[in-house]
């Protein structure tokens, strides 16, 4: 009849040790793919400009967020809600032409370095972001160097590839109308001070 075979013991932990490690292998797969889904829904911008107004005043101008409707193009309304001016903690809620839509976006000013840096955390339904300004003089006006960092909302996550070109594009007007709007602000002082 029949003969009984010794047990490959050897082989069955082997077997079930590779199936335990493929399961672990697939967890950090899906774990990977997850990361490369979250890092496909980041935008990303940088820009740097000479602005001819002085530290002091491009301070006043651009890192207070109520008074971006001065100068970036997609800012239908702004305002502070709550807090201190420039101080850490105000909150701004500030109205932005998106996708054909004027959403409100709330931002809270987590950091400020009187005349040289600030920083905001952003909050909408659809993102949330971190924006940070650095100025430094340069000349008699500012060097201005802005970093944003915006994750966008699982549900527009498919969309950020062509939202990203987008929202580069508005903040590179925003950047180009703010420094028309500083070369105004220097030319009309430059204009109103005595020979």
């Amino acid at each position: 009849g029949l003969r009984s075979r010794p047990v490959d013991t050897d082989g069955l932990n082997l077997a079930l040790g590779c199936r335990r490690h493929a399961a672990i292998l697939f967890r950090m797969w899906v774990g990977r793919d997850t990361a490369r889904r979250l890092n496909r829904s980041v935008i990303e911008i940088a820009e740097r400009a000479v602005l001819a107004t002085p530290p002091e005043e491009t301070f006043e101008l651009v890192c207070d967020f109520a008074r971006l409707v001065e100068w970036d193009p997609a800012v239908v309304a702004s305002r502070r809600v709550a807090g201190n001016r420039l101080e850490p903690g105000s909150l701004y809620s500030v109205r932005v032409r998106f996708l054909g839509r004027t959403p409100i976006v709330d931002y809270e000013l987590l950091a400020a370095d009187r005349q040289r840096r600030v920083e905001y955390e952003a909050r909408a339904a659809w993102i949330t972001a971190r924006d940070t300004i650095v100025l430094e003089p340069s000349g008699p006006g500012t060097l201005l160097d802005a970093r944003t960092r915006m994750q966008m909302s699982e549900r527009l996550a498919p969309l950020a590839r062509v939202i990203g070109p987008l929202v580069r594009r508005q903040a590179r007007a925003s950047i180009e109308r703010l420094i028309a709007v500083c070369e105004s602000r220097a030319r009309a002082r430059s204009d109103g001070a005595p020979s």
